[in-house]
């Protein structure tokens, strides 16, 4: 064994040589060397990454069926019901009969056998048809009464007198334009396409709301008065960002907004964000634009800080 004297100590080599090969092993394991101390937590977190597509948000309104310049149709002569073809709420197009009326003159020329077979017959009776296409909005007789001259028998509504009058909010006016398209929902939560036809140069007296009549696009037999609501867009958004909402994080003042982006495996950073709409569970990130091969943490980001260490699980 080969040894070393000097001021009264020995060393041995051997021991020595093995001391130092230990320690280099030791400072090339340690935490200093790998940017991560041994009391460091690692959180677990789930990420996503971003999409873009184009986005449309829309608001629903208050809305009711109304009958604009009701036609009355009258009994042109005196006489008995003698039938109404028609209910509230029929859809008739242009020449459907509406009811007959029968004179009591007629009444007795049918009744005789002698004048059944004339020319006589034909007085006295008369069916008054549908002027055009449209809805029934009221029946005012039963079939038998009898109805004096200018009776109005029913009310009856053209096509394009009927309307979904919708509320919206005054500050609207220039959002809605003359054939813009809406949805009207009915209240069993199906929807038909409608269209703006006109905005009314007056506000609701009662909720100074702006009023504005829909047209439907298809046909459906509507009660006057029935509560329905509008779906209007109130804004398009072309190529937006968006993120799961869980991706944003922010103060309790709600002014300052970030995202954890992951900036290896291990590691998040901090990156402030400027947020645009909301839609559904997404929220949409108009600054800074990332790519689209990034990922952000949706889970385990609450309360992470800056350059926190990280373990992406699936």
């Amino acid at each position: 064994m080969h040894t070393i004297t000097g001021t009264g100590k020995r060393i041995n080599i051997g021991n020595l040589f093995l001391f130092l090969a230990f320690a280099g092993i030791t400072a090339c394991h340690s935490p200093e060397n790998s940017g991560q101390s041994a009391s460091d937590p690692v959180t677990p977190v789930k990420v996503v990454g971003v999409s873009f597509h184009d986005v449309k948000l829309t608001e629903t309104f208050p809305a009711t069926v109304v009958y604009l310049n009701k036609s009355n149709m009258d009994a042109s002569l005196s006489g008995n019901l003698k039938a109404i073809y028609v209910r509230t709420g029929d859809y008739v197009r242009t020449g459907d009969p509406l009811f007959k009326i029968e004179t009591r003159e007629h009444a007795v020329i049918a009744a005789d056998s002698s004048l059944k077979n004339t020319g006589l017959s034909d007085l006295g009776i008369y069916t008054v048809k549908a002027p055009a296409s449209g809805y029934i909005a009221a029946v005012n007789h039963q079939q038998g009464d009898f109805v004096q001259v200018g009776t109005t028998i029913c009310s009856f509504t053209r096509d394009d007198q009927m309307f979904v009058k919708t509320f919206l909010p005054a500050g609207m006016r220039k959002q809605v334009k003359h054939n813009e398209k809406c949805n009207i929902r009915m209240p069993d939560n199906t929807t038909i396409p409608g269209e703006a036809d006109q905005v009314l140069n007056e506000l609701d007296p009662a909720s100074q709301s702006l009023q504005v009549l829909v047209k439907p696009l298809q046909k459906v037999n509507f009660a006057e008065n029935m509560n329905l609501r509008v779906e209007i867009t109130v804004q398009e958004i072309s190529w937006a960002q968006m993120v799961p909402a869980p991706v944003v994080l922010s103060n309790e003042k709600l002014d300052q907004f970030w995202v954890m982006k992951m900036m290896n495996d291990t590691m998040a950073l901090k990156v402030p964000v400027t947020i645009g709409v909301r839609q559904g569970d997404s929220v949409q990130i108009v600054n800074p634009v990332f790519k689209p091969d990034v990922s952000l943490i949706s889970e385990g980001n609450y309360g992470l800080s800056d350059t926190a260490f990280v373990k992406i699980i699936k």
